[in-house]
């Protein structure tokens, strides 16, 4: 503690934090490890007041940061357990930033109160949409509209806009249907910088190609919204997405750079670092205050000052009191993945990055650029479930072109703002138009290797506790190795190194399950047999846009779900493929598609054939009869039912793959049968039932997602089922599910699940 205090006291911090609102055995661990470590230093020496000392410090830090977030989390609830969803509400506060959306213009009010009628509270910040073009940084707004609450995610893997936007201390969004100026007392110099940040928007706008154009306003302007698709994926295969937004790299380069500038002018360490300073701080405001900018820029203010003043600089001592101060501000950042990014990548620089570079100095950003990969590991495979395999040697190839051409775009954008030329600005630029094809170009080619990433899954917090243990104490060993001039101290720390990697890509156990998914109005089912096997059911959906990118193959990849062995259609309608065409065009591993052999809809059913063959899946039939087996489980084939040639439906819907699931693990009495039967109407249900060709199941899911001409009473009273899950969409316009279906399914006495009310719903149940 005596080489690092605020660093150690930070980590203790946020341990208290995170108690309080997770309470998990697995954080305090990581809090009295730390305490543990100051007792034995002092044991070791023999200073045991100091190690008395020290200890009863981090013990304190622990026990504020518990008592903060209680209060902090006490203080949100109190305001919150009194606003609903969709009702009205009045609320003021300060406009602090405003931007054009697709939706209209979205503000963020901050220092904010709500009238409740018998009172007022204050609140925290809260996203407003609204109607007046003319709104101004600085002025204070009261508005009355219609909450809108943010959700939470939909299935497992899939977006958590509640948890992200409360990361950020923003609670809710108001939809403005009445906006009442109180004040328009405007903060000139941050709206100077708003109109700034809009020109050199503009500049980049007429200097550079769409896709240039979007690169350069994303990662020197932070604006995101005419990133291009494809080229933000490219990125992220290959490691580098994170230069796609404002980070502690593009800080340091701006900051450092006109410090330096400055020093070899002949300006004294002082006159230089208030320059630079004001410089970074107001750049931060302009591109609206990110948790990695703050905590860069305040980082760079503290080595300013430390070359002020004439003392020695500790990166990891100054970030420590960079998280003090973030939290202290924001302690919900600890949901925040952007906020774990940025300080386990300055950890991996500084402690994990410079313990590896010894005895390898010859490939120095080799080896820090491996530190960052490491360290922030558990972090990536927390966002993202899948870890890029080569972007430690993507970044460190790719990295050091970013710094001149960075400052680059960043000098001529403000000279373009100022009035140079269009022109000479253009010419200025093409270096920065060529870095971005490169870039683009490079990803490409990383894309084409095998295996570009490895889908891990999303780690249990027992698994990071112990990444990070492993890690950081390896190194810890390494160092005393190194200490005591150990010879085989290299082979020990490449040792580690693979260990931890392979720890994340070592394929996760996959028990018994079936998921259905929220995809609105549509279907999509994940079966797993329990030993290995995987299976899929449908996927697609008729009211969520990129069903298959943005809900289906997220929750894959969270599983850990690196291929699926089977993926069964049970007919072609748009409500039930539309996401495994998307699917299928991201290069996702499905091994066989399973149809119906005579689908009522040929034009569909060819159409899904030939991507299917494109993307090398092979294509398997169905009927009546036919069957697929695991270790664990058998699924058969009831429907439907060919007759002198043709199928007894008529259409799509009748023609529906009737699938029934049986999980039988091998030396047990354990049994599970669920109903799979699509869309068929009530007369192929009767059908069934007069064939004899049904038996007793535990899960049967809703025909039709729930329509009153399905789901017939001699269906329920033939299955028997214990469990009746309703695959549909809120307020969807086809009215699913029935009222007399649901009536039907009410009288049969079993449970119902609704996905639309419950989201995601997994069996067994999770109680």
């Amino acid at each position: 503690m005596r080489k690092r205090p605020l660093l150690l006291t930070a980590c203790v911090f946020l341990t208290g934090l995170a108690y309080q609102r997770y309470s998990q055995w697995e954080i305090v661990v990581v809090g009295l490890l730390l305490v543990f470590r100051e007792c034995w230093k002092g044991r070791q020496t023999r200073e045991f007041k100091k190690a008395a000392g020290r200890s009863l410090v981090l013990l304190s830090a622990f026990l504020l940061g518990n008592f903060y977030m209680q209060q902090e989390s006490d203080s949100r609830a109190a305001y919150m357990s009194k606003i609903e969803d969709g009702s009205r509400i009045t609320v003021w506060g300060e406009l602090i930033k405003m931007e054009s959306t697709e939706y209209g213009n979205r503000g963020i009010l901050s220092n904010c109160y709500i009238d409740f009628g018998e009172g007022v509270m204050p609140c925290n910040d809260i996203m407003v949409y609204l109607s007046n073009d003319q709104c101004n940084i600085g002025q204070i707004h009261k508005v009355i509209g219609k909450v809108n609450m943010f959700s939470n995610a939909r299935n497992e893997g899939n977006f958590d806009a509640l948890v992200y936007y409360q990361s950020l201390k923003i609670d809710f969004a108001v939809s403005v249907e009445e906006d009442i100026l109180l004040s328009d007392t405007v903060s000139g110099w941050k709206v100077w910088l708003y109109s700034l940040k809009e020109r050199i928007s503009q500049v980049y706008e007429l200097c550079f190609t769409e896709k240039a154009t979007g690169f350069y306003q994303a990662m020197v302007l932070g604006e995101k919204d005419k990133l291009d698709v494809t080229l933000k994926e490219l990125f992220l295969l290959g490691g580098i997405s994170h230069i796609l937004a404002i980070s502690g790299l593009h800080v340091s380069i701006l900051g450092r750079g006109i410090y330096r500038f400055l020093r070899k002018g002949g300006i004294s360490f002082g006159v230089a670092g208030v320059c630079g300073g004001m410089v970074l701080v107001f750049y931060c405001i302009m591109v609206g205050k990110s948790v990695s900018t703050v905590r860069a820029i305040g980082m760079l203010l503290l080595f300013f000052l430390a070359q002020w003043i004439g003392r020695s600089y500790d990166m990891l001592n100054s970030l420590g009191g960079m998280v003090l101060l973030l939290l202290w501000e924001n302690p919900f950042l600890i949901e925040n993945s952007g906020f774990w990014f940025s300080v386990m990548a300055l950890v991996g620089i500084g402690f994990v990055g410079k313990e590896m570079l010894h005895g390898w100095e010859k490939a120095g950003g080799l080896w820090l650029s491996l530190g960052i990969t490491l360290t922030t590991l558990p972090v990536t495979a927390l966002s993202y479930y899948e870890i890029p395999i080569y972007s430690t040697m993507v970044n460190f190839l790719l990295l050091p072109l970013l710094t001149p051409v960075f400052a680059l775009a960043v000098i001529v954008g403000l000279l373009g703002a100022c009035g140079l030329e269009q022109n000479v600005t253009a010419f200025l630029l093409a270096p920065c138009e060529w870095l971005c094809t490169f870039y683009e170009w490079f990803c490409e080619l990383v894309a084409r290797l095998p295996n570009t990433t490895v889908i891990c899954g999303k780690p249990k917090m027992w698994q990071v506790v112990l990444y990070y243990v492993v890690l950081f104490g390896g190194m810890y060993g390494v160092r005393l190795l190194r200490e005591r001039k150990m010879k085989r101290r290299n082979v020990v720390q490449l040792a580690l190194v693979l260990c931890c990697v392979c720890y994340f890509f070592l394929p996760k156990e996959k028990p018994f399950e079936i998921s259905f998914l929220d995809v609105g109005q549509g279907d999509g089912i994940y079966i797993s047999a329990g030993d290995g096997t995987t299976y899929f059911i449908d996927g697609g959906s008729l009211s969520v846009d990129c069903v298959g990118e943005y809900r289906i193959l997220p929750f894959l990849k969270a599983k850990g779900v690196r291929a699926i062995d089977y993926w069964f259609v049970s007919h072609c309608d748009t409500d039930h493929i539309s996401g495994l065409y998307e699917i299928i065009e991201k290069g996702y591993k499905i091994k066989h598609i399973v149809l119906f052999e005579q689908c009522s809809d040929e034009e569909k059913q060819k159409k899904l054939i030939f991507a299917a063959e494109k993307a090398g899946i092979e294509v398997l039939y169905m009927k009546a009869g036919h069957g697929i087996h695991s270790e664990d489980m058998a699924i058969r084939c009831i429907a439907p039912i060919v007759e002198n040639g043709n199928p007894i439906g008529e259409d799509a819907n009748e023609n529906s793959l009737v699938l029934q699931v049986e999980w039988h693990p091998k030396g047990t009495e354990e049994k599970f049968i669920a109903l799979f039967a699509g869309d068929i109407s009530s007369e192929i249900e009767n059908a069934l039932c007069e064939r004899g060709l049904l038996k007793d199941v535990d899960l049967v899911k809703a025909n039709h997602h729930g329509s009153n001409y399905s789901n017939s009473e001699k269906w329920f009273a033939t299955v028997r089922p214990e469990y009746i899950v309703v695959s549909c969409g809120k307020n969807n316009l086809y009215g699913h599910p029935g009222a007399k279906a649901v009536e039907r399914m009410e009288e049969s006495g079993a449970d119902i699940f609704y996905t639309m009310e419950n989201g995601q719903i997994t069996f067994p149940l999770i109680q």
